[in-house]
């Protein structure tokens, strides 16, 4: 079980398409991406990775001041993932989610650990501060793999430079 305070404000997707331009301001961004970070620290310090996280997955206060990390059915606990490697939502979905091959793993089995949450967070952070997904590819499941495998995005000029190098480090395929 998953015992947490109640939220009563609306889901961080439905708050960044309010927003003037569909994206969050800087210091909004800045603040719910350290809110989503305390979490999943939290969480991988116990042994659990999200597995999910998105914007449909943060829910923010009533006041829209404060975000908190939500749905953890998809949780697990890291290592080898013998069952169905896919889980999650494909557009925010680490490499390794995608194509079930793990490219900092000697193996290349299905490994899932904490940089799986990374490139979630990465692909979130992206969102907040652009409006748009980084690695779009239209409900097109193969295209949007091709696409991720070959890091094929580009920052928008309105993002800073802080931030653009902060989702740079968060997007690698062998973190």
């Amino acid at each position: 079980y998953v015992v947490m305070e109640r939220y009563e404000g609306p889901c961080l997707q439905h708050h960044i398409r309010s927003q003037p331009g569909g994206k969050l301001e800087e210091p909004s961004a800045r603040r719910f991406f350290c809110h989503i970070l305390a979490g999943l620290r939290h969480a991988h310090s116990r042994g659990f990775l999200h597995c999910d996280v998105k914007p449909d997955n943060v829910r923010l206060s009533k006041d829209c001041d404060h975000a908190v990390l939500t749905d953890w059915g998809y949780a697990r606990k890291p290592g080898m993932r013998p069952e169905q490697y896919m889980c999650g939502t494909p557009a925010y979905a680490s490499p390794e989610q995608l194509t079930g091959y793990s490219p900092d793993s000697i193996t290349g089995k299905r490994q899932l650990c904490a940089a799986t949450d990374v490139w979630s967070l990465g692909v979130t952070f992206f969102e907040m501060v652009s409006g748009a997904l980084p690695f779009a590819a239209h409900d097109d499941y193969h295209a949007l793999v091709k696409r991720v495998l070959g890091l094929q995005y580009m920052v928008p000029d309105c993002v800073s430079s802080e931030d653009a190098s902060l989702i740079e480090v968060m997007l690698h395929l062998a973190p």
